[in-house]
């Protein structure tokens, strides 16, 4: 979770005009002219807490506003409040403003009262928005149009239509837009003849890549064949957006063999793959991602890509070596190719150097066919493709690549030792075993510690009595590794030398073995000594002591973690609170709520978290104070636990937050109410 920026925070004056409006709100109808008359506030913060107030009092504070939206437009800002104060109202603000909207010869009263219409998605309000669609006042026809596409339905697919053959300007426009997302086929023919114009063909593009309607391919394919860089970029971006809204449509549905939405996300790709025989079309595509945004060339990409072939795939690999926005855009492009680019890149990484090898790496998926070519790239000489070379062996999952990997474990560098290991690892296999029992006696210390974490990931298997003898090893490192795979040995050899071990004179080591008490199953000995690791002299011994604790939810330990919450080291006094709240005891919960009132913020958080982690009705009144905290990153962890509890009271403190100075409070907020 990021912590939100202190400017985010009221002030002092802000946080009293702030408490004035919450006290003004709960007078009720005494209330409402004032709260109109803040509406005006200069802080933006402030004013979003006035208009959240006046939309909770509903019908009451409705006259006041209708009055304050018709009497008093000198103030742009109070104006635009009292419009959203409309929108939200919980009171029928929708009956007085149809009136307005069929009666007023205003036309900024007609565009507020359309915005708040379509914004309540009024259906009452649909015959008078088609009424003012045809209104002389190009403003006021917008905001109707605008309104009809909040509301949608087929009642207001006829007059968009009537405004799409207006032939004016600043109305076909916006009647494109709400065409497309309305969904409705009806709008499909009617987009298509706009492709005509110059005008109007690159929006109507977009638009009907919007509609998801697979009417709308056949005529996007064909402007691909039309010159004009930037209306290829539309074109492709139509496309993407086309395959993505059908993808979506299917996902909504269910997967079911006969969903249109599945057919067209499957067709989109299918339709352009007869342009493999206009090769031009490839290197067009791609001279247009100068100059295009991220969407654009991402979208270019992926149409380069459903094109297919060997131009396009060429086209790709040269764009890895572009800036950076067109290059990742190739490289996702690619991957989405899978084996059909393996060959082109599989050239690439045995003729390129090393620059465009480490382009390529990372784009070699499970099972692919480039063994021999990722295996040569282990001895590259830049470090970077040498580890990338091993995650992609550790992707491609053979277990052939096992043994070259083990001569990486002697490179030079720690980073491609590392790269190395994870890939052994996620192969695994006899031979893998095998290997490292030899690997773990290198006289490289390096090399060893890397085997004993092979072994301890893969199991120790013949291994227990090398790294029995490794936990005697008199560099603290190679120890640690040792006691951190014993957890992995089914022998109770293993489980006897790691509590040996916690009185071991190194605080490193005796770390270790606290943390793989938490990795063995619970038994008296092991509770024993990591609560005795408690008073430790050393933090970070006492650290993983409360983590294994935690983790094994031992109960009988609340009272002695309950005091580490004051330890002098702060990540000793974070580590108790996080193991506190896996215990379910009255002690635990005890100290979680001490803990929440602390003066560290760290430690108040994690107390707050673990309290919400715990879902007891006992948790609510702490949490419901910490979503009033004056800290933003409080009081987005306790509305993101408030969801788990029933009570009136979760509903009102939901409903505050969303108007919360802080933005992410606010987005969660909304988020959590939509549930």
């Amino acid at each position: 979770m990021s912590t939100t920026a202190i400017g985010t925070s009221l002030s002092t004056a802000e946080r009293a005009r702030v408490a004035e409006v919450q006290r003004l709100e709960r007078t009720g109808a005494e209330g409402v002219r004032a709260l109109v008359e803040a509406l005006d506030d200069p802080s933006w913060s402030v004013r979003r807490t006035v208009v959240a107030a006046l939309a909770r009092l509903g019908d009451v504070a409705l006259p006041a506003l209708l009055a304050s939206l018709h009497d008093d437009r000198t103030n742009e800002g109070k104006v635009a409040a009292c419009v959203d104060a409309l929108a939200a109202s919980a009171g029928d603000s929708e009956s007085p403003l149809v009136e307005l909207l069929s009666s007023t010869t205003d036309p900024m009263l007609a565009c507020d009262a359309a915005q708040v219409l379509g914004r309540r998605k009024s259906m009452r309000a649909l015959p008078s928005l088609a009424e003012r669609v045809r209104d002389p006042d190009d403003n006021v026809a917008v905001a109707a149009i605008e309104a009809l596409g909040r509301i949608g339905g087929a009642v207001a697919i006829e007059p968009l239509l009537a405004a799409l053959d207006s032939g004016n300007f600043f109305r076909v426009f916006p009647a494109m837009d709400v065409l497309g997302r309305t969904g409705d086929p009806r709008a499909v023919g009617a987009l298509v003849a706009l492709l005509d114009e110059p005008l109007y063909r690159q929006e109507a593009a977009r638009a009907l890549g919007r509609t998801g309607d697979p009417a709308a391919l056949p005529p996007l394919v064909a402007l691909l064949g039309r010159s004009g860089d930037t209306l290829l970029r539309v074109a492709a971006t139509a496309l993407v957006e086309l395959h993505d809204r059908a993808l979506a449509s299917q996902e909504e549905r269910g997967q079911q063999s006969d969903d249109w939405g599945l057919a067209l996300a499957e067709v989109v790709p299918a339709s352009l793959t007869s342009l493999r025989t206009r090769p031009s079309i490839a290197r067009r595509l791609s001279q247009c991602l100068t100059g295009a945004d991220a969407a654009g060339q991402t979208a270019l990409c992926r149409v380069l890509a459903w094109i297919g072939g060997d131009p396009s795939i060429a086209v790709l690999i040269e764009l890895l070596d572009a800036e950076p926005l067109a290059a990742q855009a190739a490289a996702a492009a690619l991957r989405e190719m899978g084996a059909a680019a393996e060959p082109q890149l599989g050239a690439e990484l045995r003729e390129s150097g090393s620059p465009r090898r480490a382009r390529i790496l990372p784009l070699v998926g499970r099972g692919a066919s480039l063994v021999p070519e990722v295996l040569a790239a282990l001895d590259d000489p830049e470090t970077r493709v040498r580890a990338l070379a091993c995650d992609a062996l550790g992707r491609i999952g053979d277990p052939a690549a096992v043994s070259a990997l083990f001569r990486r474990l002697e490179d030079d560098d720690p980073y491609v030792i590392h790269a190395a290991t994870g890939a052994i690892q996620a192969l695994g296999g006899p031979e893998a075993e095998v290997l490292a029992l030899g690997a773990a006696r290198s006289t490289s210390w390096m090399v060893r510690r890397a085997a004993i974490q092979i072994m301890g990931h893969l199991g120790c298997g013949t291994g227990l009595e090398l790294l029995l003898e490794a936990t005697h090893d008199p560099d603290d490192r190679i120890r640690e590794a040792a006691v951190q795979a014993l957890p992995s040995c089914q022998d109770p050899r293993a489980f006897n030398q790691i509590l040996t071990l916690t009185s071991h004179p190194s605080p490193r080591t005796r770390a270790a073995a606290m943390r793989a008490l938490g990795r063995v199953p619970r038994e008296p000995r092991s509770v024993a000594a990591l609560q005795q690791a408690l008073g430790d002299v050393d933090a970070w011994v006492r650290y993983y002591a409360c983590q294994s604790l935690g983790r094994l939810q031992e109960q009988g330990a609340a009272e002695i973690l309950a005091g580490l919450i004051h330890d002098e080291a702060g990540q000793v006094r974070l580590a108790a609170v996080e193991a506190l709240a896996r215990l379910d005891s009255p002690s635990a919960r005890d100290a979680l709520l001490s803990a929440s009132h602390a003066a560290d913020p760290e430690l108040q958080r994690a107390a707050v978290l673990g309290l919400g982690s715990t879902r007891r009705p006992e948790a609510l009144p702490t949490l419901l104070e910490a979503s009033r905290s004056d800290d933003p990153t409080t009081r987005l962890i306790a509305l993101s636990a408030l969801p788990d509890f029933q009570a009136p009271e979760v509903d009102q403190a939901i409903t505050r937050l969303t108007g919360d100075p802080d933005p992410d409070v606010r987005r969660l907020a909304e988020r959590t109410q939509r549930r």
